[in-house]
């Protein structure tokens, strides 16, 4: 009787503790693999952020008097030189280079 105990015993153990290590280990990897999640929300944020700073700055207009009574606007990526008399003389599109982030 005490040997089946004994054997049962060990079959339990046997079976229990692999399960119990494995379950532990899963738990650890769940850890890493939320805090990798983590990581990529926050790489992500900060894009969107750079990416919204970027159209704000695209969306504002700055303009400067020329010499001549006119004036040169610089608007977005677009530089427009108007006369005098506000009549566009020349218009222009400047190159942007994109935004990275990279952590």
């Amino acid at each position: 009787m005490k040997t089946i105990k004994f054997f049962v015993v060990l079959a339990i153990i046997t079976l229990i503790f692999p399960l119990a290590v494995s379950a532990q280990n899963s738990g650890e990897k769940n850890d890493t693999a939320i805090e990798e999640t983590k990581k990529e929300k926050q790489i992500e944020k900060e894009r969107m952020i750079a990416m919204g700073m970027n159209m704000l700055a695209m969306m504002q207009k700055q303009v400067v008097a020329t010499n001549d009574g006119g004036v040169v606007v610089l608007w977005g990526n677009k530089l427009l030189k108007y006369d005098k008399d506000l009549n566009l003389l020349k218009a222009v599109e400047l190159r942007t280079d994109a935004v990275t982030i990279q952590k």
